[in-house]
This record gives C-alpha cells, sequence and structure tokens, in this order.
C-alpha cells in the first residue's frame, strides 16, 4: 500500500485489491487517461488512488493510499441497482437495419439486477434458451447511472440528476425477443448485463451526444458509432422515465445499440461459446470485456400458449425481411427447410410432424383478420415468397 497523490475525482473503479482479496474497495485510477478494462485484459498492472467510501454513490474521501486492482467489479453491486431500465430501437441506423422507422417514443423495457456481471475475467453466460438455436446476441451499449432522486424530471435538468456514464453489453436471447411484445423475458436471463468497469462522473463527460462507440467481437469491429446517432437523447429518456416514477440514486439506464448486432448482420452471427465481446467507449469511459461461455446446468422448457410459438428464422429470410412479421403481431415457427407457418388467431400449427420434408410452400399463413391476410400477403409476394392463406400444415401437406 503505497501513499498517492490528491486528484480531482473524474472517474470511480469498485475492484477487489491484489493486497487484500477478501475486500472490495472504492477508488480513482492513479492514470487518469488509463483504459482500465483494456489495460487489465492485457495483463498489466492497474494502480487506484483508494476512496474512503463503500460505494461509487457514496466514494467519501481519498485516502492518500494506492492498492492495485486483483479483480475489477462492476461500479455499483446488484443490491444498489434494483431494475435496470432500457431503451431499444434509439439508434437511428439501428432502426434502419431491422427495417423499422425510427419510434415516436422511447422504447422502454426492463432488466432486473441479477442480470449484472462484472468485467474480464469474469464470464458472460449464454443461457440454455440461446444455445438450442443459436439465438444470442451482444449489444453494445452507453449506461447512465442516476446519482439523487429524480422524478418528474424535465430535460432541461436532466443531466444534473447524472451520477456518470460507463459500458454495457445488454446481451440478448432473439428468438425469446421475437416471441411476443415484451423484451423483458429475452434480456432478463442471469448474466445478461456486464457492465463497468469504469464510472466516468458527469464533469468529465458533459456532453454524452460526443461519445464513440465500438463493438468488438473477438476482436473484429461488428458495430461502430457516435453517441449523436441516439434517436432520444439522455435528457429526454431520463425526462421520459421519471414522468410520475422515481429513479432512485443507482439507478442504472441502458441507452440503446448501434447498427451491427449479430442478428442484423448477413449471414447472422451469434454468440457462441468462447467468444469475446468488448464494448468500447471513446473518450473516457473505456473497454468493458468479457469472455461469454455456455450455461452448464439449469432447467429449461420450451412449451408454448396457442398463438405463441417459437420464431426461428429460416435461412432463406433475413431480420429485415422479418421485421415487417413482428411489426403485425404475428408468430413464426421454422419447421424444415424454407417453411414458416404463422398462426394469428389461437388455433397453433404443428408443423414438425405436418410438414413434408420438402415442402411446396415457402410460408403457412392462417389469420382471421382479412386486413392482417392482406398485409402479409403484400409483404410476402413483395419478397418473392409463396403464400398459403388460411392452410393448416396438414392441407400444405396433402397440396
Amino acid at each position: 500500500m503505497a501513499s498517492s497523490a490528491l486528484q480531482p475525482l473524474a472517474g470511480l473503479v469498485r475492484f477487489v485489491p491484489r493486497s487484500s482479496p477478501s475486500k472490495i474497495l472504492i477508488g480513482q485510477p492513479a492514470d487518469k487517461d488509463i483504459d482500465v478494462g483494456a489495460a487489465l485484459r492485457k495483463g498489466q498492472e492497474v494502480a487506484v488512488n483508494v476512496w474512503s467510501g463503500l460505494s461509487v454513490l457514496s466514494p467519501g474521501s481519498s485516502t492518500g493510499t494506492t492498492e492495485t486492482i486483483d479483480r475489477v467489479l462492476s461500479p455499483l453491486a446488484q443490491n444498489e441497482i434494483g431494475t435496470i431500465r432500457c431503451v431499444g430501437l434509439n439508434y437511428r441506423k439501428h432502426a434502419a437495419e431491422c427495417g423499422l422507422d425510427p419510434p415516436a417514443i422511447p422504447v422502454i423495457f426492463m432488466k432486473p439486477a441479477t442480470t449484472i456481471v462484472d468485467p474480464w475475467p469474469a464470464r458472460g453466460t449464454i443461457p440454455k434458451l440461446s444455445q438450442v438455436d443459436e439465438s444470442g446476441d451482444y449489444e453494445a451499449e452507453l449506461a447512465v447511472v442516476i446519482g439523487k432522486t429524480a422524478k418528474n424530471v424535465s430535460e432541461a435538468e436532466a443531466l444534473d440528476y447524472v451520477l456518470g456514464y460507463t459500458a454495457a453489453n445488454d446481451v440478448s436471447s432473439r428468438t425469446q425477443q421475437l416471441n411476443q411484445s415484451q423484451w423483458s423475458f429475452s434480456k432478463s436471463f442471469d448474466g445478461a448485463c456486464p457492465l463497468g468497469p469504469t464510472l466516468v462522473l458527469k464533469s468529465l463527460i458533459t456532453d454524452p451526444t460526443k461519445l464513440h462507440m465500438r463493438g468488438l467481437k473477438n476482436g473484429e469491429v461488428y458495430q461502430e458509432s457516435g453517441t449523436d446517432d441516439l434517436i432520444f437523447s439522455v435528457p429526454k429518456i431520463i425526462s421520459w422515465l421519471s414522468q410520475s416514477t422515481t429513479l432512485p440514486p443507482g439507478t442504472v439506464i441502458v441507452t440503446g445499440t448501434p447498427a451491427g448486432v449479430g442478428m442484423g448482420r448477413t449471414p447472422k452471427d451469434a454468440l457462441r461459446h468462447g467468444d469475446e465481446f468488448a464494448v468500447e467507449i471513446l473518450p473516457h469511459i473505456g473497454t468493458l470485456t468479457n469472455i461469454f461461455e455456455d450455461e452448464k446446468s439449469g432447467f429449461m422448457t420450451n412449451y408454448c400458449l396457442p398463438g405463441m410459438m417459437p420464431w426461428y428464422l429460416p435461412g432463406s429470410i433475413s431480420f429485415e425481411q422479418a421485421a415487417p412479421l413482428m411489426c403485425a403481431r404475428a408468430t413464426v415457427w421454422h419447421a424444415i427447410h424454407r417453411v414458416m407457418a404463422i398462426d394469428n388467431h389461437g388455433v397453433g400449427l404443428k408443423l414438425a410432424s405436418g410438414v413434408p420434408s420438402r415442402p411446396r410452400m415457402d410460408l403457412i399463413l392462417k389469420f382471421d383478420d382479412p386486413e392482417t391476410i392482406q398485409r402479409i400477403s403484400d409483404f410476402t409476394d413483395g419478397i418473392g415468397l409463396k403464400a398459403a392463406i388460411g392452410c393448416t400444415s396438414d392441407d400444405a401437406a396433402n397440396d
């Protein structure tokens, strides 16, 4: 333990010191310009000027001592966060890659605090439901941490309630996401929100629209964007979320991901066992890295309610082509080869046993609503798919 020089507080890390593996400390990196996550991933030592507090929400004062990081943690413990607020489709180019218009209001979903994962060497988890059809996906995101209680906050004053900013990865299970209109289940598995490592205080980032973010899978850049591509700004998001709602200190707001997600790529690319994904946000925030591994134990059920059948995208159907089907409130089951079946009125189609090995139809539709039938028909005609309207799987098999 060495003496440290006093620096104005600009960024904080929460960590286990090498000198005492049973302790958790708070402090500011001794080198204010260091990318903590990148340095640790390279095996470099990172010195931290220790502060007296037990939380980044109340860091206390400098102790005048320095410790070396043994293991870096997320900036906030799970019990400090409560519910993580998330914004979907909040980058213009990401909405475009999904084939969707920019939303008129923020698209909000929640993740529980149990999704939080520390930065490397902590491992991200690919849940069993994502392993079945390789539907695990990454989302590089800027995270905002609220520093004081906010409720009914205007956009003009919203940044006054921000403590700081860090990096996040909104890990998603796409099949489960596209099964339903509510996204929380598909993004709430344990380990689905790596966070950190450095919480950069708002005094250093006065304008969160002037950051540059990259998502790198196994060292290759998959996502890259300035935060000026945000549809809804950080002040707008905070103001929107605080309407008649208390945002306590420690609230984490994950602000959306730019274009380049695995589901939007051609060919599609999933998170798999052994993959490394890094979220880099510059300047100041640095790099969040995790290596992902398959969930090895646990329970999985794969039953469905009528009209809510699992979604598997055939290889011939792109994410952009599938998006209008989502908007039509349709659910899809990919059975054999290129067959998709859509059932919007609750009967349920048994394609696994009813479709021939070499189907003659690309798309089997069954709807009660004539307007929906017409909308889907227009869409399928436009992308060159054959469609059988009002046809069951047995009908298709006998056609």
